[in-house]
């Protein structure tokens, strides 16, 4: 394999090795996206096309991952969220079921916890610099166990 490319609404937007890597900022709307594998004469070996919707960013916290509702047949589960606020954010907290998962610092979290078959409630809240707090958002989910 030479090459790995990442399109976006027909727009290459990088060009990488065997491995891809990279996090995005999508516009608001409809976007498809396919990953491409070219060998060393630029052909397609392989192709993944998804298409989905990016909503905007809104003022508070967004949990990206997990999505509620879901059954997940893993027992490590990846939090993903984003806090977007007029002022500064301090630090972003991680609670399942009412337990304190732990706090990160800035507006992001890009985490695996370890959890227990059940059902489970992930809560994530920002604060800012001063540690006031400022929204906070919620999705429920279960945990089937490991596969």
């Amino acid at each position: 394999m030479r090459e790995t490319q990442v399109w976006d609404n027909g727009a290459k937007l990088g060009v990488y090795g065997a491995e891809i890597d990279a996090t995005y900022n999508m516009t608001p709307g409809k976007h498809t996206t396919t990953v491409l594998d070219l060998d060393s004469s630029s052909r397609t070996l392989h192709r993944s096309t998804v298409t989905y919707n990016v909503q905007g960013v809104v003022d508070g916290v967004q949990v990206i991952s997990p999505p509620s509702g879901e059954a997940i047949n893993a027992a490590t589960l990846h939090v993903v969220a984003h806090a977007t606020e007029p002022v500064p954010v301090g630090l972003i907290e991680v609670w399942d079921n009412d337990v304190e998962l732990g706090r990160y610092p800035g507006a992001d979290v890009n985490q695996y916890f370890s959890l227990a078959p059940g059902a489970h409630t992930i809560m994530v809240r920002d604060l800012d610099e001063n540690f006031d707090f400022l929204h906070q958002s919620s999705v429920t989910y279960s945990v089937q166990g490991a596969n």
